[in-house]
């Protein structure tokens, strides 16, 4: 995982582990996030709670970030609206930031840092 995924995942979590009231149910019920073994928005395994010593409150978080992607800005960006509802920060140029940094990346991994037609076009 690159920095930037790396930080709106952290921030994701840790804005989560620390208001699991106010945030837990929108992550639990996001709209095509992945499956989580033991845990969903109907019902909790009793192994799933032991494990965590039947508190789930400061982990939420770090339990439920799994089932997000955050390897994409559009996968960011799903994780973010599912807790914040419409994407305010993203209309402050974070997304277009974010986009831009992507296609980077994927240029100098996968064309040799090669500028193509494509990435002028999208950038």
């Amino acid at each position: 995982m690159d920095k930037p995924e790396v930080l709106a995942s952290d921030l994701w979590e840790d804005a989560l582990n620390l208001e699991p009231a106010k945030l837990g149910m929108p992550a639990l019920k996001g709209e095509g996030a992945q499956e989580l073994k033991g845990i969903d928005q109907k019902q909790i395994s009793v192994d799933f709670l032991a494990k965590h010593g039947y508190n789930l409150s400061s982990v939420m978080g770090s339990l439920l970030k799994p089932k997000f992607d955050f390897t994409s800005v559009q996968g960011i960006e799903k994780a973010y609206r599912t807790l914040l509802g419409q994407p305010s920060v993203w209309t402050q140029g974070v997304h277009d930031s974010l986009f831009v940094l992507e296609q980077t990346r994927h240029l100098i991994q996968h064309r040799a840092g090669i500028v193509d037609q494509k990435f002028i076009e999208t950038n």
